[in-house]
Formats: structure tokens, sequence, C-alpha cells
């Protein structure tokens, strides 16, 4: 997990880097995490607001707004506001 920065974050925002191999049972899927590809950048500016979840690998562009209680699991452009569950497109943000 990167954080550049100016990001701030609202309550009990949780971002997730981790994942299970679903085709292992038992302890082979407890064991079966990957070490790499599952990064999550947070570029310059970013706001994430409360009770967010990012799963990664994603990145969440710069000065970009999720809004709260959102699911991001894709990559969202720079200056955009995105919510939902998954996070959508909502608009784009004019500085």
């Amino acid at each position: 997990v990167v954080v550049e920065e100016y990001v701030f974050f609202g309550h009990s925002v949780s971002i997730l880097t981790g994942t299970h191999d679903i085709s292992k049972i038992g302890i082979e899927r407890q064991k079966a995490v990957p070490r790499s590809g599952r990064d999550v950048l947070i570029k310059k500016g970013a706001w994430i607001a409360s009770n967010t979840t990012i799963v990664g690998p994603c990145v969440v562009g710069e000065n970009s707004v999720v809004g709260a209680c959102s699911l991001v699991i894709e990559d969202i452009p720079p200056n955009s506001f995105f919510a939902g569950v998954p996070a959508k497109f909502i608009k784009k943000l004019e500085y």
C-alpha cells in the first residue's frame, strides 16, 4: 500500500491487498497467498470517505473522491468522483 501526500481518510476505511486461492481447501487455501500483484496506490490529494473498502490491485487517482460506504475494485481516474457498491463513476471533478 502506497499513500501519497495530502491524502485523507474518513473513519473505518479498509484497504485489502491479500487474497486466497479458491481452488484450494483447508490449510492449503490459508497458506496460498500471493506475494505480489495486489498493490494499492492512493495518489496525491485523494479523499477516501468513511466506511469505504478498497480491494487491490488498484490505483486511486490524484485528487479523486470516493464516496462513503463504497467498494473500490478497479482503478479510479484522476479528478473523479466514484461511489457505490461496487464504486461507479459519478462525475468529473473540475478544479
